[in-house]
């Protein structure tokens, strides 16, 4: 029930009877804090802001158009995405604010996001989210994070179960621009789960129910091989690990990017997409059976990544370096190092500009992989260098070329985002790390090499002087 001046408003018929008709409203749709209620579906809507005809397009025009748009739960965020968005690219211009756009490429999304903005009181969500049933209801908050290059978001649903009977229902989001300055997808992935953490923690409080437990899903294998790790992290990623964890409440658990409903709030949507789509608005199907994902099913769903190998992992290592590591069957173990200001260690430190050759600089680092090992007592052998240790040190060397110039392809490919490259060249990763391309040779009667290319950058030395391996 609503008052509203001196007359009430309900959405109840029988209440509505018992009120004089002098002091009951004939209005169909009224504001209740900030929002649209129409008592007849009992829903809620964002208010649609007045958007004054522009002569000019201005920085502060748009921002105060996207700024006017009241959603504080998130409800509405894929689509506000876009218009964020469009203002961060605005700032990356170094635009004043009541210098005229006239970018055709900024005038164009922002048509698309005003158009977005105008039909945002079209979509309604539930005013009620509670069960017939007052008695005997267990309560759960369930978490899904995800991020992109661009974003990274999370939405939280009310998991409501009497009975038999379950019902989920998205009760917050929140979606967050990433840094202008360049961060990893990983890191990024991370933020997304301390995010997800600390709206649980807003959600739990301001629900002020009695709630059973809490869940977050997340689609980075690499945060939740942080999470799981023993070994020292960077600075940056331990503080947030150390926050994470100290919601004991929680548990996390692995889940596919296309069944993450925080994947379309780091993708975007429009009015028309959102209000039909019932994995941003009642979650996954499976949530109305079981809402703790077993173990065997997260292992399944790892094993059918068709972008991640069984044999490859991610961790980060050393408190100043993000160490990636790729084991194969034969344990051959192969790193590169990239630091917080994403410059790339060479293997061993070695300066490959004081080689002549590929060859003479493949062996120099086969003998210092030789000499490590044996400061470290481990069996290696005496007499010339074999040829697994040559492939190994070649393949060092091949990792470090591809971290340091497609860095951000390789995150794509771990963190199941397609970027432009990948989906050019039919990229992907082999058991050794290795970034290879899949070209229309595979039926073809030549060497695996040939098949499946190296991707190695044009520029580099190391594509100049070699072309063993087909690349």
């Amino acid at each position: 029930m609503c008052l509203l001046g001196r007359e009430w408003l309900t959405n109840s018929d029988k209440v509505n009877i018992s009120i004089a008709k002098q002091d009951r409203t004939e209005m169909k749709d009224t504001g209740v804090l900030g929002h649209t209620w129409n008592p007849k579906s009992d829903t809620l809507s964002i208010r649609q802001p007045k958007i004054q005809s522009e002569n000019n397009l201005t920085k502060r025009f748009v921002l105060k158009v996207i700024a006017s748009v009241f959603d504080p739960l998130g409800m509405l965020s894929p689509v506000l995405l876009k218009g964020k968005l469009l203002l961060q690219n605005l700032w990356k211009q170094n635009l004043s604010w009541d210098d005229v756009i006239k970018d055709e490429k900024f005038k164009e999304a922002w048509s698309d996001v005003r158009l977005d903005i105008c039909k945002i009181s079209e979509c309604s969500f539930p005013r009620c989210l509670s069960m017939e049933s007052n008695e005997n209801i267990t309560y759960n908050l369930l978490c899904f994070c995800d991020a992109s290059m661009k974003s990274y978001a999370t939405t939280i649903y009310l998991h409501q179960k009497y009975g038999s009977e379950v019902k989920v229902d998205l009760v917050f989001a929140k979606t967050r621009l990433a840094p202008v300055k360049t961060m990893t997808v990983p890191r990024l992935e991370l933020m997304g789960v301390l995010t997800g953490v600390r709206c649980l923690k807003f959600v739990e409080e301001q629900l002020k129910l009695e709630i059973e437990g809490s869940y977050i899903w997340t689609d980075s294998q690499c945060v939740i091989g942080w999470l799981e790790t023993t070994k020292k992290l960077p600075v940056f990623v331990s503080n947030r690990i150390r926050e994470i964890k100290s919601y004991v409440a929680t548990r996390i658990s692995y889940v596919k990017s296309k069944e993450n409903p925080a994947d379309v709030a780091t993708r975007g949507a429009t009015i028309h997409d959102l209000r039909s789509n019932k994995l941003w608005w009642n979650g996954l199907h499976w949530l109305t059976e079981y809402f703790e994902m077993p173990s065997e099913t997260a292992k399944n769903l790892i094993e059918d990544s068709s972008t991640v190998t069984e044999s490859t992992r991610v961790v980060e290592s050393n408190s100043e370096n993000f160490e990636t590591e790729f084991l194969d069957e034969e344990n051959l173990s192969i790193a590169c190092t990239i630091n917080d200001h994403d410059n790339i260690c060479a293997p061993f430190g070695i300066d490959s500009t004081k080689f002549s050759s590929v060859d003479k600089l493949i062996r120099t680092t086969a003998l210092a992989s030789r000499f490590i090992k044996k400061t470290k007592k481990q069996k290696c052998e005496n007499q010339s260098l074999t040829s697994q240790e040559l492939e190994t040190s070649e393949n060092m060397w091949i990792l470090y070329l591809q971290r340091k110039n497609f860095k951000e392809t390789i995150c794509g490919i771990y963190n199941q985002k397609k970027t432009t490259l990948q989906r050019q060249l039919g990229l992907f990763i082999d058991p050794k790390g290795i970034l290879r391309s899949k070209g229309r040779l595979e039926n073809a009667g030549i060497t695996e090499g040939a098949k499946q290319p190296i991707l190695l950058p044009r520029k580099e030395w190391f594509y100049l002087f070699d072309n063993r391996k087909g690349t």
